[in-house]
C-alpha cells in the first residue's frame, strides 16, 4: 500500500505541474481525485501495519 501511496503522489505532482502549465479544471480536479485516493492508500497502510504490529504483540 505504502508503493501505491508513492505512485499516486507522482501522478499528483505531474498533474500538478500540468494544472499550473495549462490552467484546466479537469487537471485540477483529477489532481484532487488522486491525493485523495493517495491518502485513502496511506491510511491503509497505517491501520494494516497496526494490526499486524497488534496481531504480533498479541502472541
Amino acid at each position: 500500500m505504502l508503493i501505491a501511496a508513492l505512485i499516486t503522489a507522482l501522478v499528483g505532482f505531474g498533474l500538478l505541474v500540468m494544472t499550473v502549465q495549462s490552467g484546466s479544471d479537469v487537471y485540477s480536479w483529477l489532481l484532487i481525485v488522486v491525493a485523495v485516493v493517495g491518502l485513502g492508500f496511506l491510511i491503509a497502510d497505517i491501520v494494516i501495519k497496526r494490526r499486524r504490529r497488534r496481531d504480533l504483540s498479541e502472541d
